[in-house]
């Protein structure tokens, strides 16, 4: 039996797993509100407090990790692997940035589970990226080294943004008056909507909370952050993945 989780800032995803037919089968998982734990371990003790005993653990972090220990971006969280290994009597704990823990996991995805956002000729042994928007943007990406695909994992949601309309021009303006530098997970994100929203004019509200009457036609205002552009598509560089937030 072994344990994976997906440490995130918003929320942690725990699951047990075990070898069954040599395939490994989640037997048992649970979702965590991150914010609602003073530490990693307070949590662990809840989701572990009947569990057999374990051979090992890996958790994906939502922030810089050495593999041995690791600080969350969006979280007064410090993790090790030393610690937990001690006090839950595991063999070995790994910590992994989550977003190379998930681009290892790409090779995994069956046809059926994808959906085309923009129809092209697939190139062998191309870079791959994987990104994702939460409580910030990760980002991790994969390079063909002539054997298989090795992971580089990365903080490229801290990236500078880059406005590619007028509109996203005033938006970056506007966002930078209210700090000293404008990422694209400032805009890219859970919160990013949040402050999409109230540049538009909208009252304070949680980013869940404005994509859902976005969803259900009851906000214009809403709606209309939802069919703003992030990333126009540009033929003649070979196209973009993201065309406003749907």
């Amino acid at each position: 039996m072994i344990i994976g989780g997906d440490i995130g800032g918003t929320k942690t995803l725990l699951a047990l797993a075990e070898q069954r037919d040599g395939k490994l089968q989640i037997v048992f998982e649970r979702r965590y509100a991150s914010q609602e734990y003073a530490t990693f371990e307070a949590m662990l003790d809840d989701f572990l407090a009947d569990a057999p005993a374990l051979k090992a653990a890996c958790f994906g972090v939502a922030g810089p990790t050495d593999g041995r220990d690791a600080q969350l971006t969006y979280l007064p969280w410090q993790i090790s692997a030393t610690a937990l290994e001690s006090r839950f009597r595991l063999g070995s704990v790994t910590l992994a940035n989550d977003f190379a823990a998930a681009a290892n996991g790409l090779p995994l995805v069956a046809n059926h589970q994808l959906k085309m956002l923009q129809a092209g000729t697939p190139v062998s042994h191309a870079p791959r990226v994987i990104l994702g928007a939460g409580t910030g943007l990760g980002v991790a990406g994969m390079i063909w080294d002539g054997q298989r695909y090795r992971v580089l994992p990365g903080e490229g949601g801290h990236i500078g943004f880059a406005p590619q309309t007028p509109e996203q021009g005033e938006l970056w303006r506007w966002l930078l008056d209210k700090s000293s530098r404008v990422t694209t997970e400032d805009i890219v994100s859970g919160p990013g909507l949040a402050k999409i929203y109230a540049y538009l004019g909208g009252r304070p509200q949680h980013a869940e909370e404005i994509g859902r009457q976005a969803l259900r036609n009851t906000d214009p205002l809403a709606k209309q952050e939802f069919g703003v552009s992030i990333v126009r598509p540009n033929p003649g560089a070979g196209g973009s993945i993201m065309e406003g937030w749907e």
